[in-house]
């Protein structure tokens, strides 16, 4: 399967990160978390409503993804100043669709990467796809995309777990636990360096995953323009069929 990899979120290190409207108790600046999509941005109406990202300067995009959103279409647009009424550097439509897990995401690639200062996300006017009064967006990604040197053998999987939700009275003595059962998309999947170049381009990613441990994979072929959280592992390499392989875990984060 053809994977992508994006190691570095320009939306956490943005200038900064506005929006049209937003809720007090969910703030833009949540979007910024993409290991955290249970914590949206919400805005505080309907209609048309957008987030802006200022870089600080011109930045790369190659990617624009939105994870766990309630809308099912979105502009992507890009442009070099904080000017939106004419032409864009950069505007594109897309469709939001439902993920294995039914969280609504998108990981849209542009055809080149676009360099400019400022990216928007920009909601139409639309019904909210769980009948909300306000439009939410779990988190953003915004960032380069790297190709490994060899594509995955991958063994995707989905699973319901079920995490509990702990209520404590205010005495504090009894606690109840409340079963909340959910979807989760995994990914396994195995690196494969077919030689000493392989190996060090599988290196050179490993060492852009940032600090915060976590990287957005984009998946083709059986799962188009789908978008995962890859949780980082330890970086094992053994020697195998061709000349040395490594597992990959990978998960959506719901």
């Amino acid at each position: 399967m053809s994977v992508r990899f994006s190691p570095t979120n320009l939306a956490r290190t943005a200038a900064s990160i506005t929006a049209s409207s937003s809720d007090g108790q969910y703030p833009v600046a949540n979007v910024k978390s993409a290991n955290k999509p249970h914590q949206p941005w919400k805005s505080t109406a309907l209609g048309d409503q957008w987030i802006l990202i200022d870089h600080g300067s011109a930045k790369a995009v190659d990617v624009f993804a939105l994870i766990n959103g309630n809308v099912t279409s979105v502009r992507c647009q890009a442009n070099a100043t904080d000017s939106w009424g004419g032409a864009l550097g950069y505007d594109q439509l897309v469709t939001v669709g439902q993920s294995p897990s039914d969280m609504y995401q998108h990981g849209h690639r542009a055809a080149s990467p676009q360099f400019f200062r400022y990216n928007r996300i920009f909601i139409p006017s639309q019904a909210t796809t769980d009948g909300a009064s306000q439009y939410k967006v779990g988190a953003l990604w915004l960032g380069a995309v790297t190709t490994p040197p060899q594509d995955l053998l991958v063994e995707p999987d989905e699973e319901t777990p079920e995490p509990f939700h702990e209520e404590r009275p205010g005495h504090g003595g009894w606690v109840e636990r409340t079963a909340m059962g959910y979807k989760r998309f995994l990914l396994s999947a195995i690196r494969y360096a077919r030689s000493e170049g392989d190996l060090a381009a599988w290196r050179a990613i490993e060492q852009a995953w940032p600090a915060a441990g976590y990287a957005l994979v984009l998946l083709r072929d059986a799962y188009p323009a789908e978008t995962f959280v890859m949780q980082r592992q330890p970086a094992t390499w053994r020697h195998g069929r061709v000349y040395m392989e490594s597992p990959l875990e990978a998960e959506e984060l719901v």
